[in-house]
């Protein structure tokens, strides 16, 4: 009897410690989880974050392959409000990143962020200024099985994130579409959409990039993704941004607002590239360079000429 009380103590024990086994919500934006799971996400590493006074990286400059991004797969791809977020899954498309290095990161999901409204939204800032919504790809490190094997690896995921902005009707995002796609504004469900190339849901330029390590945004808060955020941003629609403002969370209530305010940076260092921006730079100390020395040289070339 002893062993069955102390066995049941036990599981009562992980459950309680497990952030997955408590409720959690956006409503205050992820304050209280400092507090209700502050093992897990009061680290300092964590997501996200307001990017501002990046450095210049040359090794980001043309630093991400994409692979298979041009291939929308043979089956259909389920599509799931789970009561936080929208998400798309799309296994079957075999779509890959590669950052520059020697890890290849396979895609596991996409999912939004949105705001009550336009003035917010967006998970990340951009030197302070917020977006009224947000999209992140989910990519996981080739060299583990699964989400939850790579879950607490300091190497786990790469992130692609995108700033959503309002303007023309997108037609990549017509699946954003709750009159056809009703059962999805009640929290917990999910249908199959027709699949299509990841590609098009992305902005023509990509060669604006910023990159930083942090965490995942919700409970656990793993300290495990490495963060690509683009500077061009994906334009939809005022009404498909509507449409994810008719979705429910797992309270019954409008599902708006479900971002993490950002987060502390505690020194870490964000890199950058930008051709206009880095690439001037380069080029500006260059001519000055040359400019200095043509005048030393002609300076040197009066002195000697006076001197003979």
């Amino acid at each position: 009897m002893h062993v069955y009380i102390g066995v049941l103590s036990c599981l009562v024990c992980i459950c309680v410690a497990h952030p997955h086994n408590h409720t959690w919500d956006h409503y205050d934006q992820g304050k209280t989880w400092l507090t209700k799971f502050e093992k897990f996400c009061a680290g300092k590493k964590q997501s996200p974050i307001n990017i501002k006074n990046p450095q210049c990286d040359k090794a980001l400059n043309d630093s991400i392959t994409f692979i298979n991004y041009d291939n929308a797969g043979p089956t259909k791809f389920p599509f799931e409000n789970n009561g936080h977020w929208l998400i798309v899954r799309a296994a079957s498309t075999t779509a890959k990143i590669n950052l520059g290095g020697p890890i290849t990161y396979r895609f596991h999901q996409l999912h939004f962020h949105w705001g009550k409204d336009d003035t917010r939204g967006s998970e990340h800032q951009l030197d302070g200024e917020v977006f009224p919504a947000a999209m992140h790809l989910y990519h996981i490190n080739e060299k583990y099985t699964s989400f939850h094997d790579a879950q607490d690896k300091k190497d786990g995921f790469a992130m692609l994130s995108f700033f959503v902005k309002i303007g023309d009707k997108n037609p990549a995002f017509d699946f954003l579409n709750f009159t056809t796609h009703s059962k999805l504004i009640d929290p917990e469900t999910k249908v199959n959409i027709t699949q299509f190339a990841l590609n098009k849901l992305l902005p023509k330029n990509l060669t604006v990039i910023y990159r930083y390590e942090g965490s995942i945004t919700n409970p656990t808060c793993d300290e495990s993704i490495l963060w690509t955020i683009f500077d061009q941003p994906v334009y939809i629609s005022k009404s498909q941004l509507a449409e994810l403002r008719r979705l429910k969370d797992r309270n019954n209530k409008t599902l708006v607002d479900n971002y993490r305010a950002v987060q502390d940076l505690n020194g870490r260092k964000i890199t950058y590239w930008s051709e206009a921006k880095c690439g001037s730079r380069d080029s500006a100390a260059t001519a000055l360079g040359a400019s200095i020395f043509s005048a030393l040289f002609s300076l040197l070339l009066f002195t000697f000429i006076n001197a003979c």
